[in-house]
């Protein structure tokens, strides 16, 4: 150690910092450290610096980049699966699983020095080293064909890695909220973004998609939004197809006459912003609310129901429809008392006998003490075909007989036992079986037919040793 501060004190400081500045230069991980130990003085120089920007050279680097990255990914095989990749599980996995898992594993790795350089750009770059760096990346996936012939990292492969930069802005996207850029520095990343979109992406709405979470986390006010909607405008540029980033800028301006042309241009294709231009309709023009609710309605389905309940005219025929799609949706009782109040009782027996639902059909059928309706659903469902056991949830059905019909209850559930102790013998069906003698102690003067079945079935020739253990384990036998 005493040679070296020996030699240390004898350089000269242009030697020394030379050799700082070649490390630095050569290799990212101490660049970085270096930038956040002198992160003050880094900020201030940063956003005093009016960097020069060239668009079409640029554009160039990125294009050269861009190769690089697709040279990468294209050198990658995912025909052949590395099996040595695979560690093993605890449980059984089929092999296409095992191929997906390693191929994931293969590109994740390759990812990580990507991943690593588009953190530390999002961190410490300016906006347009952002708008660069990211815009490369996205290009040079997007050119690559990607050796994936049985489709393990999905279809087309390219998505994997798109989505894996997705990931790394969105968790970043409040870091990147909370940073500083100058005014210039906005309209020279923005005008680079629709600059090559306009190039490379013009008839395509991806590039835009994808960047544009970079631009919603970034803009934050009125002037900044303005440099957006100049340069949307410089460029012809159709925000429409990002509606979230659209809605933003044009809230940031202030001018209502352009934020309501701006959604009304993205209308359906985004439920939240659909929504907002629906909450300005309601409170302000109901016409077209009620013109525009089907639309919106048929676009986004369960989404929108709920939505559209507390909003539409109660009473009205599409009020109604709504209340009928929420009700068979849901399944629930309070959904189905809601409706009730609003069609007649001669309406209510048809609306159940709708349902593409059995176990929903049976639940309504209870609540409105339609009991024969049940054992008739359960007749045609479940015991129509007694090798089909997934038309209708028979434990649950069948309850609803208990108190209002406990011999038919028992009768089904006799006829259900029987079935399965003839034709679908295992562990598995003595442990249904088990469970459904427990439930079926809930029957009124039922109670010696349930002990009797209980001991023949316990006690047969030859043993079921696995059967006698689960009817031990429900405590059905001590």
């Amino acid at each position: 150690m005493q040679l070296f501060n020996n030699l240390f004190q004898n350089l000269t400081d242009d030697e020394k910092n030379d050799y700082l500045f070649h490390l630095l230069e050569n290799n990212q991980t101490l660049r970085s450290d270096f930038i956040r130990h002198f992160e003050d003085n880094y900020e201030k120089l940063r956003l005093n610096t009016e960097l020069q920007f060239l668009p079409e050279e640029t554009i160039i680097a990125i294009i050269d980049k861009a190769e690089g990255i697709t040279e990468i990914l294209e050198e990658l095989d995912f025909e052949e699966t590395d099996w040595d990749r695979w560690k093993g599980s605890d449980h059984y996995v089929p092999d296409y699983e095992v191929a997906q898992i390693v191929a994931e594993d293969e590109a994740t790795e390759v990812f990580e020095d990507f991943d690593f350089n588009l953190k530390m750009v999002l961190q410490t770059g300016n906006l347009l080293d952002i708008i660069r760096d990211f815009t490369a990346i996205f290009h040079g996936i997007s050119c690559a064909e990607i050796n994936d012939p049985y489709s393990n990292l999905g279809d087309p492969a390219n998505d994997f890695f798109i989505d894996e930069t997705k990931k790394i802005i969105k968790g970043n996207q409040q870091n990147l909220a909370n940073r500083t850029f100058n005014p210039i520095d906005y309209k020279n990343a923005t005008a680079l973004a629709f600059h090559f979109n306009n190039q490379y992406y013009k008839d395509e709405n991806e590039y835009l998609q994808f960047i544009s979470d970079i631009l919603i986390a970034v803009v934050k006010d009125k002037t900044q939004a303005m440099i957006v909607w100049e340069a949307k405008q410089k460029f012809n540029v159709g925000l429409n197809a990002v509606p979230n980033l659209l809605n933003k800028v044009t809230k940031l301006i202030g001018d209502k006459k352009i934020w309501i042309e701006s959604l009304e241009s993205c209308f359906l294709q985004d439920f939240e912003t659909s929504k907002e231009l629906m909450d300005y309709y309601h409170s302000n023009e109901s016409n077209k609310f009620e013109k525009s609710a089907l639309g919106l309605y048929g676009k986004f389905y369960l989404q929108a129901l709920e939505y559209l309940l507390d909003k539409v005219i109660v009473g009205t025929p599409f009020h109604v429809g709504l209340l009928k799609k929420n009700a068979s949706h849901k399944g629930d009782v309070d959904s189905f008392e809601k409706l009730k109040r609003q069609i007649t009782p001669e309406d209510i027996v048809p609306f159940i006998e709708s349902l593409g639902n059995n176990d929903t059909k049976a639940k309504f059928y209870a609540h409105e003490k339609l009991y024969d309706k049940i054992v008739e659903l359960i007749n045609n469902t479940y015991f129509k075909e007694l090798n089909s056991y997934y038309s209708i949830n028979f434990d649950k059905a069948v309850q609803y007989l208990f108190a209002e019909r406990p011999l038919i209850a028992w009768e089904m559930i006799k006829k259900d036992i029987v079935h399965k102790m003839t034709n679908l013998r295992s562990r598995g069906t003595y442990s249904e079986i088990a469970s459904m003698l427990k439930k079926a102690k809930k029957i009124e003067g039922m109670e010696e037919n349930i002990r009797r079945l209980t001991s023949e079935l316990y006690n047969q020739k030859p043993n079921l040793p696995a059967l006698k253990d689960e009817f031990r384990k429900a405590g059905l036998m001590i």
